[in-house]
């Protein structure tokens, strides 16, 4: 790792940004998952209510 203490602080903040966009990710595809399989039926309801 680098010896100044504001490059292992850039590194530092830098993971930590890449890890809190990945978390996003996921937890945008697990509710793209997991909310049509809860309100499947509600949504369908919607679609069918509102006009394309």
């Amino acid at each position: 790792m680098a010896d100044n203490a504001y490059l292992r602080l850039l590194s530092l903040l830098v993971i930590l940004a890449a890890g809190a966009a990945l978390l996003v990710l996921a937890i945008g595809f697990a509710l793209d998952v997991v909310v049509p399989l809860v309100f499947g039926n509600e949504l369908r309801a919607l679609a069918v209510l509102l006009p394309h």
